[in-house]
């Protein structure tokens, strides 16, 4: 026989009559105790039968741990992930920095080499001029 889980609690059952229905009624007949103002925990644990109890149980509790420090992990494995990729972009644009210097000076180089081009064929206009 399979356990049903009963999501509202019996009107009747608390009551100075009790529910003339007894374990066949349809409605939850746990004992709901009140619990101090700062308390989250449900007063039954795990063997709660309340579907809608808004309570924290220790089964919750573990459940919720796990997925904190799996958020954490996964966090910390992206901030690792953006810093590597923040490491690999500051090469990446200090090696782009050095070629746009390499390729600077390559081309005061050519431009150099052209000036004097252009000067020794006007001196030499001039010399052939002068004849």
């Amino acid at each position: 026989m399979s356990a049903t889980i009963k999501s509202k609690v019996c009107t009747y059952f608390h009551t100075s009559k009790g529910c003339k229905n007894g374990d066949s009624c349809s409605f939850s007949h746990n004992k709901i105790e009140p619990e101090p103002p700062d308390s989250n925990s449900c007063t039954f644990g795990d063997s709660c039968t309340i579907s809608i109890c808004k309570k924290n149980h220790p089964s919750d509790e573990a459940q919720l741990r796990k997925k904190i420090a799996k958020s954490v992990t996964e966090r910390k494995k992206s901030a690792e992930a953006i810093q590597s990729l923040q490491t690999n972009n500051n090469s990446l644009e200090a090696r782009n920095l050095a070629l746009q210097n390499e390729i600077n000076f390559l081309r005061n180089e050519i431009l150099a080499k052209e000036n004097e081009c252009l000067k020794r064929e006007l001196h030499e206009k001039k010399s052939a001029s002068k004849l």
